[in-house]
Parts: structure tokens; sequence; C-alpha cells
């Protein structure tokens, strides 16, 4: 989860009330928890940004929140292959670069 600067005023230090952006993993076991339901939930809490990251897929999906949508709902800005570089549409200066991130993990010694 991110939160921008400018909404500090409502970071809540027991627990994440907002946020800007939420990054998800999908679990292999459950995808429909971070495709619908998630989705749905982040949506209605006015989370602006939402990114699911598909292992299982090899993709990211970059959605924003459309307020003009009745109750507020996703659209898919874009799809894009796990292993790239994705910006905000939300934050223009923001990029992650998941290929370098996979690549240092990898090269990461093994923890037993």
């Amino acid at each position: 989860m991110y939160l921008a600067p400018a909404n500090l005023h409502r970071f809540d230090p027991k627990r994440w009330t907002y946020a800007d952006l939420v990054i998800e993993i999908v679990s292999p076991n459950d995808r429909a928890r971070d495709h619908v339901e998630k989705r749905a939930e982040y949506a209605q809490a006015g989370v602006p940004e939402y990114w699911i990251i598909d292992p299982g897929q090899q993709l990211i999906y970059i959605l924003s929140l459309d307020v003009a949508a009745s109750g507020g709902a996703y659209v898919e800005r874009r799809v894009q292959p796990l292993l790239s570089t994705v910006h905000s549409v939300t934050f223009p200066n923001m990029e992650i670069d998941f290929a370098a991130m996979v690549a240092e993990a990898s090269a990461l010694p093994d923890v037993k």
C-alpha cells in the first residue's frame, strides 16, 4: 500500500483505512479474491489505483478508479508482462521495475 504525502492526514497507525495505491499478488488458491472481491472492496473504499500482480498469468493489471461509474468502479488502464517496468496512472513519477526486483531477489542466497 502507498499513501501519498498529501494524504498523510488520513494515516491511522492502528490500521489502514485509506491508500492511494494498493498492489496485490494473486494467490493461486483463491484467484477471485484479488480479481473480484478485493477489487470491489478497494473501489468502495475509494482507493484511486489498484495493481493486480498475477504470477500464474505472468501479468500485471493496472486499474484506476472511475468515480463517475455507479458507486465507483475500476477501469483497466493497462495489462503488462510481469517482468516489466510499471508506471502509475495516478502518480506519473512513480515506477516500479519488476524485472530488476525479481533479478535481485533471485540473486539472494536461499534461506532455509
